[in-house]
């Protein structure tokens, strides 16, 4: 979310989405478009952050989506994600909202009709808090009871009239004078008017659990002094005289891991070479992916997968893989290599086809105040998502930077204003990776 960029929901993507989820030929149980969005703002808002590989099955209705093929499968789950994002850095940025083509009828009864936009929006939002009720009953203080099932009650309200019914018989006994229902059809008008406050507030109470469960963890793990620092144990000795070989004082006396990859990630067929250098712990090639597209600058919208001594590692749960595929979670760096020198191929985007050497450089010892994962080095911009590949992204520099060129025009209201291939910002790539590292996984 902040510092990385989110590829931005198209209509198009909308269209194709709400096309292929309405399909007959889909299995019993999946969720419509509105669904999905409820229930997307359900997950975005969750106090913990939930992966894409718990969340799709729960759309599928966890049967398998049945994709005609590949191309659908990078298709659907790219919009997927994009929806995913959009839905994210509008929760981030405090600005959360329904789907701009949900049309919400003037007639507030007509909105608890079941095929209404706002009806199916409310059901998938019902599914998706219901399924994470645990994770907020667990975090949420006694004092803020009350205005969260408040915001709830208004968010769920028009999954349906028999419910919307029921809340209203339970408000009326109740008196809940923040409501003050005297009809149910006055009660159902003062619902709808207080839907967008209920909004704001849940996304707001949503993004500042994960904050604070953010800094309660970093706040877990003490401060590591540094090697010529006095101790913290009060010795009055320099730290790397006393404490430092014990693990005591302050917590652990190396990083938890025991051994450091310098890795050289080059796109394949950039010329000048876009490339980055970055020092990983050793770990699982899920998180280690989250890293290399983080350094490099893509977004993680798109499949990806690593080739490694003629074996495919990748992600192998949602919805679509590759039968000789190594589920990439189960398998960590130190696995797959074992000296320096060695070379292996990171993938990503199927469709654009974005292959990345990477070489492993060397395998070092960590340095005790350091933190990783850390770029150390790297030169020009990684190209724009979505560009064609790397002919495709050539071809636009021409455009680009060639004011008479046909698509000249095209291309910057494509790319959004000015891009520098030149250009790339290693503090910006550290305050990302640490970022990253933090939040446990890329948003996509």
């Amino acid at each position: 979310m902040q510092n990385i960029d989110i590829p931005e929901f198209s209509d198009v993507q909308a269209k194709r989405l709400r096309n292929f989820l309405a399909d007959p030929e889909r299995p019993q149980g999946v969720m419509d478009y509105y669904q999905l969005a409820g229930f997307l703002l359900a997950v975005g808002c969750s106090p913990e952050i939930i992966m894409p590989s718990e969340w799709m099955p729960v759309v599928f209705g966890g049967n398998e989506p049945e994709y005609e093929d590949e191309d659908e499968a990078r298709e659907i789950l790219g919009a997927l994600m994009s929806l995913y994002n959009r839905v994210a850095a509008e929760i981030a940025g405090g600005t959360a909202q329904l789907p701009p083509a949900l049309k919400i009828f003037e007639d507030p009864m007509a909105n608890l009709e079941p095929e209404a936009p706002l009806c199916r929006w409310s059901k998938g939002f019902a599914s998706g808090h219901a399924w994470l009720n645990d994770l907020w009953t667990e975090i949420l203080p006694d004092e803020l009871d009350d205005e969260f099932n408040i915001n709830v009650f208004i968010l769920t309200f028009f999954a349906g009239r028999r419910f919307a019914e029921k809340f209203f018989h339970e408000a009326r006994h109740e008196g809940k004078s923040s409501l003050k229902p005297k009809t149910f059809e006055d009660f159902t008008a003062k619902i709808l008017q207080l839907f967008p406050d209920a909004l704001q507030n849940y996304a707001l109470m949503g993004h500042s659990a994960q904050q604070a469960i953010m800094n309660l963890d970093l706040a877990a793990t003490p401060p590591q002094p540094g090697r010529n620092d006095p101790c913290p144990c009060g010795s009055e000795k320099k730290y790397k005289k006393c404490c430092l070989d014990k693990g005591t004082a302050a917590g652990p006396a190396r990083p938890t891991t025991d051994r450091v990859y310098q890795l050289k990630v080059t796109l394949k067929g950039s010329k000048p070479p876009i490339w980055r250098r970055i020092l990983v712990p050793d770990t699982a090639l899920d998180r280690l992916s989250d890293y290399l597209l983080t350094v490099m600058g893509w977004t993680g919208g798109h499949l990806h997968a690593f080739r490694i001594s003629d074996k495919h590692y990748g992600t192998i749960d949602i919805g679509w893989s590759r039968d000789d595929l190594v589920d990439e979670r189960t398998v960590n760096l130190s696995d797959v290599v074992s000296s320096p020198q060695k070379k292996f191929t990171y993938d990503y985007d199927f469709g654009d086809g974005w292959e990345h050497e990477v070489l492993v450089e060397d395998i070092l010892d960590p340095e005790p105040d350091a933190s990783y994962p850390l770029c150390v080095a790297g030169r020009r911009a990684c190209p724009p998502e979505d560009v064609g590949g790397i002919y495709g992204y050539y071809e636009f520099l021409k455009a680009i930077t060639d004011p008479g060129h046909p698509a000249h025009e095209e291309m910057v209201g494509w790319i959004g204003g000015d891009f520098d291939p030149k250009a790339f910002d290693l503090k910006q790539a550290n305050e990302d990776l640490q970022y990253i590292a933090g939040q446990g996984s890329l948003p996509v």
